[in-house]
C-alpha cells in the first residue's frame, strides 16, 4: 500500500460509508417507468434526401454530353447537306484543262469565319 491509502484507512477505516437499501435496484426500473408520464407513440419518421436531385441542365456531365451530341448531329447534318453539292468549275480558255471540284459548304463556312489558307494550314499543323 502506498502512503495515501494508509492515511485514508487510518482516518476513515475500511468500512464503506455509502449504503443502499436492501432490494433497491430489483424494482428500480419498474418504479421509474411508473413515474414517467405517458407519451403518445406516433410514427414521426420522415425521409429527407441527402442530396436533392438537380435538373439535368444543372449537371455538368449531362450538359457536356448533350452539347457533344448536338455538335455531332449538327456536323453530320452539314456533311450530309454538302455531300451532294460537288461543283465542277468550268475550264478556262487557256490551254490547261484542269478540272477542280470544291465542296461548297466548306467554302461558305470558310467565307463566314473569314478563314484563309494560311489559317487552315496553321490549324492542321497544330492538330498533328
Amino acid at each position: 500500500m502506498d502512503k495515501d491509502e494508509r492515511y485514508i484507512e487510518e482516518h476513515l477505516g475500511r468500512e464503506n460509508p455509502f449504503r443502499v437499501p436492501d432490494h433497491y435496484f430489483e424494482d428500480f426500473a419498474k418504479q421509474l417507468e411508473m413515474q414517467l408520464p405517458e407519451q403518445p407513440k406516433e410514427a414521426t419518421a420522415s425521409v429527407v434526401a441527402l442530396h436533392p436531385r438537380k435538373p439535368w441542365w444543372r449537371r455538368p456531365v449531362l450538359l457536356w454530353s448533350a452539347g457533344s451530341v448536338s455538335a455531332a448531329c449538327l456536323a453530320l447534318f452539314f456533311l450530309h447537306l454538302g455531300s451532294g453539292k460537288m461543283t465542277q468549275q468550268p475550264a478556262t480558255a487557256s490551254s490547261q484543262h484542269v478540272q477542280t471540284s470544291t465542296w461548297s459548304g466548306f467554302d461558305q463556312m470558310a467565307d463566314y469565319t473569314m478563314t484563309d489558307t494560311n489559317d487552315m494550314y496553321a490549324y492542321m499543323a497544330d492538330a498533328q
